[in-house]
């Protein structure tokens, strides 16, 4: 038996046995591949095998119809051999899919298919340029900003009691700014941490509003360009003073602790010192510390006065007391206990080695910018000044000199010079007595302006 096909090439016609039925084929005339259909005859059902319809059949004396070529051929860039079978579907082979529908719906599948990923890309983007351009709310942050747009102010977290020492009436209270997840680990003083020392309440369930004067002490040690971490538990008597005074001590720490305690390898010492010192100074020397301490007792410390927070601090913490007094005109008055007052100088005892040219030239562009003998006529605040004359890290006469100068702008300096020295058993923190004397016989407490409420970091330069 034969088909009869029609080439849509060349539109010729010509005969090829039905064993062709759904193969390829060239054309006789143009000899273009072509596909022969399968003709719908029962005869071609039985040459499939396939099972008769049920139903009323068609008369076998129904004409037939010839069968043509696919309106949709392969391109004849395709290698197809020529007489190969053709691979389809079985769908395809039995004729009950004919291969334009398939063709329709391959397309119909990737356009869908192409929708879809173009819907997800524009919903990306949307949302990536959502996120790139808004302004978020400043809780979910977790840092605030002042009414004049100053710099960022962390989420405090709550206080934790450490300890009561009873025979010194001290409640002890910590708090450590990266338990408080809101806030963000890089900027500086984001990890510090504070040690509140607190009157202890005998009768009182809580101190009334207002009724503290506070002292926030940074830390400090023998060097001045890096910071240091809380003291350790054992060295905690210089604060009793303040407190047995009835005041409110905030001990914080400042940002470029050196890792280690003791350094045998003077090599290891510089390299940690170099970068300890930038961490350091991207905290303004220790004046982003101490800017937080004090937003700290503004939000968290409703018993102390505003107007009554004084800061004091011992050796480099002394250098970082006098540098944020020149910025911060909230403070009621700074102690500095045997400071560092002149880096400059400070620099040169240090011998750094010479092969540190550009740590020392870091410390002295820094030198001069936060050297308190820089700043020496923006301390506005009272001051009290104490050496001794046998100190071995900080001469007396830097300090006697850094007094006289301040004297000149300020007519609220005290200088207090001891000859013996400090750690003399006979003069036993005889300079932190002093110096609460000093507090409790200063003048009334500061009157704030509304505008130093929201005074920016540094406070007024």
């Amino acid at each position: 038996m034969s088909i009869e096909v029609a080439c849509p090439w060349c539109h010729g016609h010509f005969q090829v046995s039905d064993s062709e039925a759904g193969r390829q084929t060239a054309c006789v005339h143009c000899e273009q591949l072509i596909r022969v259909r399968i003709p719908s005859h029962p005869e071609v059902e039985r040459f499939k095998g396939k099972k008769k319809r049920k139903g009323k059949r068609k008369s076998e004396s129904a004409p037939v119809a010839p069968a043509t070529a696919d309106p949709f051929p392969f391109p004849t860039a395709v290698p197809i051999q020529s007489g190969s079978s053709y691979s389809v579907q079985s769908a395809i082979d039995e004729g009950e899919v004919d291969f334009a529908t398939k063709r329709v719906s391959q397309f119909a599948i990737m356009a869908a298919a192409m929708t879809t990923v173009g819907v997800a890309i524009f919903l990306g983007l949307g949302i990536w340029l959502f996120g790139l351009f808004r302004t978020p709310p400043a809780k979910d942050e977790g840092v605030t900003r002042t009414e004049t747009s100053g710099p960022f102010i962390p989420s405090f977290p709550e206080m934790e009691k450490q300890k009561t020492i009873r025979n010194r009436g001290v409640d002890i209270f910590g708090v450590d700014l990266k338990t408080d997840t809101r806030n963000s680990y890089n900027i500086p003083a984001g990890s510090m941490q504070l040690r509140v020392f607190m009157p202890a309440l005998k009768d009182l369930p809580e101190h009334a509003p207002g009724s503290l004067t506070c002292v926030l002490i940074p830390s400090g040690g023998p060097d001045f360009f890096h910071g240091y971490a809380l003291k350790p538990v054992e060295q905690l008597d210089e604060f009793f003073p303040y407190v047995s005074a009835g005041m409110v001590v905030v001990h914080f720490s400042t940002d470029g602790e050196l890792p280690h305690a003791e350094y045998k390898n003077k090599t290891y010492f510089w390299d940690d010192s170099e970068a300890a010192f930038r961490k350091f100074a991207a905290a303004d020397g220790g004046c982003e510390n101490a800017r937080f301490a004090m937003e700290f007792v503004r939000q968290k410390l409703p018993m102390v006065h505003p107007g009554r927070i004084y800061i004091a601090g011992q050796f480099s913490g002394g250098a970082v007391a006098l540098q944020y007094a020149a910025r911060e005109p909230r403070l009621a008055g700074c102690l500095a206990y045997t400071p560092c007052v002149d880096f400059q100088k400070q620099i040169e005892r240090n011998k750094i080695p010479a092969i540190r040219q550009d740590f020392i030239k870091l410390l002295q562009d820094f030198a001069a910018q936060n050297s308190p003998a820089v700043l020496v006529e923006k301390i506005r605040c009272p001051v009290y000044l104490f050496h001794t004359k046998q100190d071995e890290e900080f001469p007396f006469e830097d300090t006697q000199q850094f007094s006289a100068q301040l004297k000149a702008s300020n007519a609220r300096v005290v200088f207090s010079l001891l000859a013996a020295q400090a750690s003399d058993p006979a003069y036993d923190h005889i300079e932190f007595m002093n110096g609460v004397n000093w507090i409790v016989e200063d003048v009334s407490p500061v009157v704030l302006p509304k505008a130093f409420d929201t005074i920016p970091s540094g406070g007024a330069k």
